[in-house]
């Protein structure tokens, strides 16, 4: 079972090799052609348009104005991406675009957006209005392109998918760990840490895939994205808190533990809970979530410095620190992103977030896989502590470990006793070769006999018991009669050696206190067959 599990490990560690040179060669294969389209003569453009006018008409509201002038026939597009805005399009001051006139105010806001105008033809002259929710957030700038629709979404689409490639691998990452923990956590000592880093990593690569351009592009339920993405960062913190105590097997008090769980279920509840009766939205509500996670990588800070002065620098540090450095960095950048409300946030911590997911998999995966090589060696040891060298069938040891096992539960036991006849004779006259043979050879006849009905123990030279539990007095007769079957077909077909098993059988009765009892009644019954055997043999 335990070679088994070390296979697993190493399918896996193969697959997220191969997941990795994919992904890169994908990347820039990506990058390469979208340079290619952008570059080509032969391809029609989008284009880049900047505002003729750009005024910031209050704190929360910014407009932007634009004169075209298109032939008859030309049907083109203005993009934008907002973010936490409301928008409304003016042509020649008629309303033609609206995202603020919605039912209610949980949607009035609903996170990213991205936006399609069609523009008439003709010369028009088009206003743009975006009201933020939030006064820091409407200080960004906006990027408009005007094209073809089809031909706007597509550009867009290979811009944004490299990003998203690297946030499905996270996601792909954390899936394969969890399930090679779902075949391994029972051979493996830390099993925890695996399954809260799987976790950690599915959550945040699903995070990460919602908050993308690419989803943005494709997706027109943004409330529904919006809040998706925010519950899945609520998970975050936690997650990643419980990743760092196992990982780096803080000795953490298990109240200090409970009360962070506490103040994270408590602050998810509440975010949730104050969005939906509008006293206020996600982003107003982030920040007691953002200190829950400063203090998990405070946590992952601490455990590394144990780590380093428990056993120094060892291949684990050497793997994390640097991505560790470049995590915080990258979550100190996310959050500047996040309240001034700069959208490309997400690109560099996803690739940043992408190398730390990598290295600690690696350290993971070698982690695992080491000590399945040491239950591997573990178990073989146990094995040939409990195990019969010659016959493979259990030793004197196992069945002793059994007996202090079962203590004082003898209920519906049966124990068959087994004695092979004239072993001395072959070994004085033969040899022991031909003895150990004899041995081999009536062990086998033993196993086949009972046909997995009970374990088989050699508890002596030529001393074997059969342990069974809820059998009839019926299925041991037929044991028994087959095992003499076996006997005397053996014996036909051999020149020289001649087997001979001497065999008793007793089941517990109200009398028997304990497996010892049974043993003598077993023991006594199988002396009288041995004796009828050379009784017989005489005559």
């Amino acid at each position: 079972m335990v070679i088994k599990m070390k296979k697993t490990i190493d399918i896996y560690q193969k697959i997220l090799i191969l997941i990795a040179c994919a992904s890169i060669i994908i990347i820039f294969g990506i990058f390469f052609n979208s340079n290619n389209i952008a570059n080509s003569d032969n391809c029609k453009h989008t284009n880049i348009v900047v505002p003729d006018i750009t005024e910031k008409i209050d704190p929360t509201t910014t407009k932007y104005v634009f004169h075209f002038n298109f032939s008859s026939g030309e049907q083109l597009s203005l993009h934008f991406i907002t973010d936490l805005k409301t928008v409304q399009v003016f042509s020649n001051n008629a309303l033609i675009y609206d995202t603020g006139n919605k039912a209610s105010t949980i949607e009035e806001t609903s996170g990213k957006i991205s936006h399609f105008i069609k523009l008439p033809t003709g010369k028009n002259t088009v206003t743009i209005l975006t009201h933020s929710k939030y006064m820091a957030s409407n200080s960004d700038s906006i990027s408009f392109r005007l094209g073809d629709q089809r031909l706007i979404l597509t550009e867009q689409l290979i811009h944004a998918l490299p990003y998203v490639i690297v946030y499905f691998l996270t996601f792909i990452c954390g899936l394969a760990l969890f399930l090679c923990w779902i075949v391994i956590r029972k051979y493996i000592e830390n099993a925890k840490a695996a399954l809260s880093f799987s976790l950690l990593l599915i959550t945040a690569g699903l995070w990460l895939i919602r908050g993308s351009d690419f989803v943005c592009l494709l997706f027109t339920n943004n409330t529904t994205l919006y809040y998706i993405g925010y519950i899945l960062f609520l998970q975050i913190p936690t997650l990643f808190f419980s990743f760092s105590i196992h990982y780096w097997q803080i000795n953490c008090k298990v109240w200090k533990m409970n009360v962070y769980y506490f103040l994270s279920i408590a602050n998810m509840v509440g975010c949730i809970i104050l969005h939906m009766f509008n006293i206020t939205e996600f982003k107003q509500s982030s920040f007691f979530t953002h200190i829950l996670l400063v203090i998990a990588l405070f946590v992952a800070f601490y455990g590394m410095v144990l780590h380093i002065q428990k056993s120094g620098l060892t291949l684990k540090i050497k793997l994390t620190i640097i991505p560790f450095i470049l995590l915080i960095l990258s979550v100190f950048t996310d959050y500047t992103g996040f309240y001034s409300n700069a959208l490309t946030s997400y690109k560099r911590g996803g690739l940043i977030v992408l190398i730390f997911v990598l290295c600690i998999t690696i350290d993971i995966l070698i982690d695992l896989a080491e000590q399945l090589r040491e239950g591997q060696r573990n178990a073989i040891y146990k094995k040939l502590a409990t195990t019969d060298i010659l016959t493979g069938m259990y030793n004197r040891n196992a069945f002793e470990q059994w007996e202090i096992k079962q203590g004082g539960e003898i209920a519906d036991i049966g124990i068959a006793l087994c004695d092979l006849n004239n072993l001395k004779f072959y070994n004085d006259n033969y040899g022991h070769e031909l003895g150990d043979q004899y041995i081999i050879d009536a062990a086998d006849i033993i196993m086949k006999a009972f046909d997995n009905k009970g374990e088989c123990y050699r508890i002596g030279g030529d001393e074997f018991v059969v342990v069974v539990h809820h059998i009839s007095d019926f299925d041991i007769q037929k044991t028994k009669q087959k095992m003499c079957t076996m006997e005397n077909e053996y014996n036909s077909k051999s020149d020289i050696l001649k087997i001979e098993i001497a065999f008793g059988y007793t089941a517990t009765i109200e009398t028997d206190h304990q497996i010892s009892d049974i043993m003598k009644r077993a023991d006594q019954l199988m002396y009288q067959e041995k004796k009828r055997l050379k009784y017989q043999k005489r005559i």
